[in-house]
């Protein structure tokens, strides 16, 4: 199950087909909305694998791995989608799956700024005696010295900020149908301190496995470990009766000025595999807004909007008792949860 997972989540980072839609129709019976100014980008696995076919030669080759990825609703058919605030991301994604798109962004885009970095390097080090150390210790610290680049990149060159990945998968096996109900019967039988206490020795246990991962990484990728935190968590069923897993996550990376901020929900539809997630880098106080207006078509949050409102503490105050009134005139809240969840923010 956690190999089918981190599967999943790569995938989630290889975002073709451009729309300035509204209103946008994602297959499996599903609507989103694009926000005004936002753009949209998908690409389904069959075009993936002709694009990169070092992927399908992995799968072909790989038996186990292409199980898991079909166990967990991620077939041929199964659908990646990108959307994001600016035009720059989706100009990157539509190149990188062009023909010959990933030697283009290298060439223009990663060698010229690799070969800045390495020339500021070598002003201030011995280069030369840098060549003759063994591939290893060379590899060592030249990913020290990119570092740097790749926050380069993702803030000023591709103007990378707020962004939300959406797989929408194919059917479910029934092993892992129940394996799920399984767990959620599980879970919803914990009291809520055990509840609690179960997601924070989860992150814990993540954060941990992170570092062992990356051992040989710097002191600000281990702050921004630390730093990272879950402040809102959910399991719940949807309006198919089908189990939900929803929350927010905030991290602080140094290196991009400000803190960092995410959203996400994780659930099935008739049986098939939907997942969500916006992320923000910067100016993140409208992140819980955006998420919801991206959202807002498929009922997916339907039950869940008012968490975001009454345990959201960040944001513009104003902004936040204005949604929560509208919440209330609109019946989502009673009386009572208005009243408490308006104390909670003014206080």
């Amino acid at each position: 199950m956690k190999k089918a997972i981190l599967i999943l989540v790569m995938g989630l980072l290889l975002i073709t087909n451009i729309t300035e839609a509204k209103t946008k129709d994602i297959g499996n019976g599903l609507t989103i909305d694009i926000p005004k100014k936002y753009k949209y980008f998908e690409i389904n696995f069959i075009k993936l694998m002709s694009t990169f076919p070092a992927i399908k030669k992995m799968l072909s080759e790989d038996q186990s791995a292409k199980d898991d990825l079909e166990e967990f609703g991620v077939g041929q058919k199964a659908k990646l989608v990108a959307i994001a605030d600016n035009q720059k991301p989706i100009a990157i994604l539509k190149k990188l799956f062009s023909s010959g798109g990933l030697e283009k962004i290298m060439k223009k885009d990663i060698e010229p700024l690799a070969n800045k970095y390495i020339e500021k390097f070598c002003k201030t080090n011995d280069c030369e005696k840098l060549s003759k150390l063994p591939e290893e210790e060379q590899v060592e610290i030249l990913a020290k010295v990119y570092e740097p680049m790749y926050i380069d990149l993702i803030k000023n060159k591709w103007k990378i900020n707020k962004y939300a990945i959406l797989l929408i998968g194919e059917s479910l096996s029934d092993d892992i149908i129940e394996e799920i109900e399984t767990e959620y019967e599980d879970y919803q039988e914990e009291s809520e301190e055990e509840k609690t206490e179960l997601i924070k020795e989860l992150i814990e246990e993540w954060k941990e496995e992170w570092k062992e991962e990356n051992e040989n990484a710097n002191n600000t990728f281990y702050a921004t470990v630390d730093s990272m935190d879950v402040p809102k968590f959910k399991v719940g069923r949807n309006y198919k009766n089908e189990p939900y897993m929803y929350g927010t996550f905030i991290w602080n990376y140094p290196d991009l000025a400000d803190d960092g901020k995410a959203e996400f929900i994780v659930t099935t539809i008739n049986k098939k595999i939907f997942a969500a997630f916006f992320t923000c880098y910067r100016n993140c106080n409208d992140t819980n807004k955006i998420f919801a207006e991206i959202l807002e078509p498929t009922n997916l949050l339907k039950d869940i909007e008012k968490i975001g409102i009454i345990a959201d503490d960040s944001g513009d105050l104003t902004e936040q008792l204005k949604a929560l009134n509208e919440l209330y005139k609109s019946g989502a809240l009673t009386k009572e949860e208005f009243e408490k969840a308006k104390k909670k923010l003014l206080n």
